[in-house]
């Protein structure tokens, strides 16, 4: 499975759209539903209803087959970025750009998964 996937680049080449992949962690919400389970119900509510697919990486499905069925399952998470540098700079820097932009979100996207779904699935009545 691939950490991430460049899916396009600006037309002044200064520029790249990157579709990057985390897992989700094992963990469950305040509702006591895994965190997994969340993320597959939200990709799945935005399939259907939304039309916004689980991944944006064109051919996901069939040339990443593993890791499609992981956003699927909840188990792994999508965030698409623009990630941006130099036109002129070298393809190790620019790549290098990319790796430095996945490990800044890295370290803190177990975070914001927890808030994102940290009521998915609560039900409560008032008293």
């Amino acid at each position: 499975m691939s950490d991430y996937h460049a899916i396009s680049v600006s037309s002044k080449r200064n520029a790249v759209t990157v579709a990057f992949h985390f897992a989700v962690p094992s963990e469950t919400n305040v509702a006591g539903k895994n965190l997994s389970d969340c993320v597959a119900e939200h990709v799945a509510y935005l399939d259907t209803t939304e039309g916004i697919p689980v991944t944006q990486v064109p051919n996901h499905a069939t040339d990443h087959a593993t890791e499609n069925a992981a956003l699927i399952a909840g188990t792994k998470i999508e965030v698409v970025e623009t990630v941006t540098f130099n036109r002129w700079a070298s393809n190790a820097t620019k790549l290098a750009a990319i790796e430095a932009a996945y490990t800044a979100l890295e370290s803190t996207m177990d975070d914001t998964i927890r808030q994102d779904y940290k009521f998915w699935g609560y039900n409560g009545d008032v008293t």
